[in-house]
């Protein structure tokens, strides 16, 4: 009898281990979904408190500061990188000694994601 009992607990013993290490399986698993999110959630907070206004020619331009700083070494990346002591006017916004445009129809100036100049983008 007593052997059988010890049989009947080592088995108790190794199905409770298995479901144990099953839930840490799967919490582990629920953890790399939570980190993946907290970090996307990071990001998103990034860009949105890293949001920075620029007045090209009289127009003015909203993107964030991890925009302008995506491709390194360019201007924007400059602008944003906190090497350069940088004035931004009263309101908050860079200016930018660009020639604007004349009417809302013309050719706009715009940052892209390429740290370049872009033509022919609308203002925001």
């Amino acid at each position: 009898m007593r052997a059988g009992a010890e049989g009947a607990a080592a088995k108790v013993t190794e199905d409770a281990e298995t479901e144990a290490a099953e839930i840490r399986r799967e919490a582990r698993a629920e953890r790399e979904v939570l980190d993946a999110e907290k970090a996307a959630m990071e990001k998103t907070y990034a860009i949105q408190t890293g949001k920075i206004r620029l007045d090209v020619g009289g127009h003015t331009f909203t993107t964030s500061k991890t925009t302008l700083a995506s491709v390194r070494d360019t201007y924007f990346d400059s602008l944003v990188s906190g090497r350069y002591l940088l004035a931004a006017d009263a309101d908050g916004t860079y200016f930018i000694d660009r020639t604007g445009t004349s009417s809302a129809t013309s050719s706009a100036t715009c940052a892209t994601r390429a740290g370049t100049i872009q033509h022919n983008c609308s203002p925001r």
